[in-house]
């Protein structure tokens, strides 16, 4: 484990899975099987393979949402994030929310890459605040 990794499609899914499905374990390098992949597109949770940094953490404000059952509503205004300007207006509000969860602390830098510790530090506040 490398805090400064890019997080891979395959293991994003299958952290996304595990979290998903409140599992204490989990395979990172190995694809997942088609039912819950399908579980999970349905549910607008699966990352396809040319996933971005800004589609990661969309993806990650909607699971926080299923985890926590409760629709957010963001608080933090679009001007005072830096990148925003850059990043895809339809994902304005999960990325306004990801910042009012403390998911980016700095620029979102929409066209970058999650790294692994991003990624562990955004599941535990998930996990977290889903208890």
């Amino acid at each position: 484990f490398n805090p400064a990794d890019e997080v891979t499609q395959i293991q994003f899914n299958n952290l996304v899975n595990a979290v998903a499905q409140n599992q204490t374990t989990v395979t990172m390098n190995a694809n997942l099987p088609a039912s819950a992949a399908q579980s999970m597109t349905r549910a607008r949770i699966f990352a396809q393979p040319d996933f971005t940094r800004e589609v990661a953490l969309d993806i990650l404000v909607r699971l926080y949402e299923t985890r926590t059952r409760q629709i957010l509503t963001p608080m933090t205004a679009v001007d005072s994030i830096p990148g925003m300007q850059n990043a895809d207006p339809s994902l304005h509000r999960n990325l306004r929310i990801a910042a009012d969860l403390g998911f980016i602390t700095g620029p979102v830098e929409p066209e970058g890459a999650l790294t692994m510790g991003e990624m562990m530090n955004i599941l535990d506040i998930i996990i977290q605040d889903a208890r």
